[in-house]
């Protein structure tokens, strides 16, 4: 029976590239100037999240970069939270999640919650007990319409 063949792998090596002439080639252009938002201060940026709204801030503006994202996480960005919808009533779906989400993110610091023309008795208990507010003496101030703003606990 013949032997099998055997392979031998060598690593070839590169040869010697010539050292270039210092005048012929343009030295690298420098690296472009970072956006001028990124230099904003964390509380500066933390407000015009809120100006803007939550839904766009967790869909959108979070996700640009990682010192928005840091900001976005940040518990005291959830201390007031302000979801006033009385436009669009085919999003409610989004506001459910996006304030859920929101409350969340406060980790127990939430204050103040406005669900005004989305909010329901379902949300409401989600608020008044989701882990970050249950170890509260006061469960936060919930400004909602008139017709959901009785809640009663299931006994």
């Amino acid at each position: 029976m013949p032997k099998p063949k055997r392979y031998e792998w060598r690593i070839k090596q590169k040869p010697p590239q010539k050292a270039a002439a210092p005048s012929s080639a343009p030295p690298p252009p420098p690296p472009p100037p970072s956006p001028p938002w990124v230099e904003l201060p964390r509380e500066i940026t933390a407000d015009i999240f809120r100006r803007v709204g939550v839904v766009d801030t967790l869909l959108n503006a979070q996700n640009v970069c990682n010192s928005w994202w840091e900001v976005c996480h940040d518990p005291s960005m959830w201390r007031v939270i302000d979801m006033r919808n009385p436009e669009d009533m085919e999003m409610d779906v989004v506001f459910h999640k996006s304030c859920r989400v929101a409350v969340d993110r406060s980790q127990g610091q939430l204050s103040k919650i406005n669900i005004e023309y989305f909010g329901n008795n379902g949300l409401l208990k989600y608020i008044a007990e989701s882990p970050s507010n249950a170890d509260k003496d006061n469960l936060p101030y919930l400004s909602v319409p008139l017709q959901v703003s009785i809640f009663v606990p299931s006994s």
